[in-house]
């Protein structure tokens, strides 16, 4: 059937969705100390060499790692439109190439899963897991 490839992506999209409101509805509780704040980044990230393009407004809000995979959680001022907008231009260039839909990337055997979202205080989150 013709439609029914459009359904592998649907468990990770849903599962994505679900961290993102989550993150959403957890990191709007939290606030950035601003004696951790440096050049508009956060706990020293601007110092890290990251395998994918950071959105030059955003601010990291947390940052988790595993064995194999690494969460990234950033807040920046630019519309969601700028921000996706941005992020389809820069992976591409940085070599990432679109999957099962526009926020799935991958490049090698690494694999960038994209949110971008809407936040209360009407900034844009960006979640990037990313799996290597």
């Amino acid at each position: 059937m013709p439609g029914r490839n459009n359904f592998k992506a649907l468990p990770i999209f849903i599962v994505l969705i679900l961290v993102s409101v989550l993150s959403v509805t957890i990191f709007q509780s939290f606030s950035v100390d601003k004696n951790l704040e440096n050049n508009g980044q956060v706990f020293g990230l601007q110092d890290e060499n990251l395998p994918f393009p950071v959105h030059p407004n955003a601010k990291i809000l947390s940052q988790t790692e595993t064995d194999k995979h690494s969460y990234y959680t950033f807040k920046t001022s630019s519309s969601i439109t700028v921000t996706e907008q941005w992020y389809k231009s820069e992976l591409l260039k940085e070599g990432w190439t679109p999957s099962e839909n526009d926020y799935i990337y991958n490049k090698g055997n690494e694999r960038l899963e994209l949110s971008i979202l809407d936040n209360q205080d009407k900034t844009t989150l960006i979640i990037i897991n990313y799996i290597y």
